[in-house]
């Protein structure tokens, strides 16, 4: 997976869990020696485990969910290999309104260090992932290699959900360019309510954590358009468009881990 993105202007990433997950193989008869690998493409997680259920499929080099795991492993069908396998996080749009001409609120700083607060990460990783997680608020997580080096800067931090503190660190940072409200609670600029873009991935978790963030959105006053998509369209919008065409302002953004260091990519 290519990591360099040198035709983006700077974006902000939240990150939210490191994703415990399962990949699951299957008993191999001793001494046997493939002659063939064939590699097959199966986006639904249902489907690739009924494929090695039925003898299909030996194996899914991909993260399932772990109650499914260990569905297959008190079958005793497969072997569960664990294994810290990617991140998920929020990717924010911070464009201007200077370049757009539309105003956005993740332009200001304020609103996006806020969003660490409205985040609530035990509740994802206990009870969106199971357990099978692990809450970060850096693209480093403490098994990486260059976790060191961020250290000191993470230890400044102590993220955790607050959405009184979150709600308040909004409302300062809206009043300040003149948003008002609507009676139903909505912020207005401009003459008009103030509205986000939110692409939300469909086929895993993210889609209930795009929905848990676009709900509390929701409560401190922005208008959410939920756009659920899967990975090609969501990528397609995120990533080959301009950003400053405003066609997104977050997305439940996921990366695979590899044994490469995070800084040996060109990030920008």
């Amino acid at each position: 997976m290519l990591l360099i993105r040198k035709a983006l202007v700077p974006i902000l990433v939240l990150i939210l869990v490191i994703s415990l997950f399962a990949s699951v193989t299957v008993q191999a008869a001793e001494s046997a020696r493939s002659k063939e690998i064939v590699i097959k493409r199966i986006m639904d997680d249902a489907t690739a485990i009924q494929e090695i259920r039925a003898g299909k499929s030996d194996g899914r080099l991909f993260r399932i969910p772990r109650a499914l795991a260990s569905e297959l492993q008190a079958e005793g069908a497969a072997q569960i290999v664990i294994s810290w396998t990617g991140m998920v996080d929020i990717l924010l749009n911070p464009v201007p309104k200077s370049v757009t001409g539309k105003f956005n609120p993740f332009e200001y700083r304020e609103v996006r260090f806020a969003l660490n607060y409205l985040i609530d990460r035990s509740f994802i990783v206990n009870e969106i992932y199971k357990g099978a997680a692990k809450a970060i608020i850096a693209p480093v997580a403490d098994i990486m290699p260059g976790y060191v080096e961020v250290l000191p800067v993470l230890g400044k931090y102590r993220f955790t959900y607050d959405f009184v503190k979150a709600y308040q660190m909004i409302s300062e940072a809206m009043k300040k360019v003149g948003a008002t409200k609507t009676p139903e609670g909505y912020w207005v600029v401009d003459g008009e309510v103030v509205t986000v873009k939110f692409i939300i991935r469909i086929e895993d978790e993210r889609r209930q954590i795009g929905d848990l963030l676009a709900d509390q959105l929701e409560k401190v006053g922005f208008k959410v358009e939920r756009l659920y998509k899967d990975f090609m369209a969501a990528i397609t919008l995120v990533y080959m468009t301009d950003p400053k065409d405003l066609e997104w302002h977050l997305y439940t953004e996921g990366w695979g881990f590899t044994v490469d260091r995070y800084n040996e990519y060109d990030f920008i």
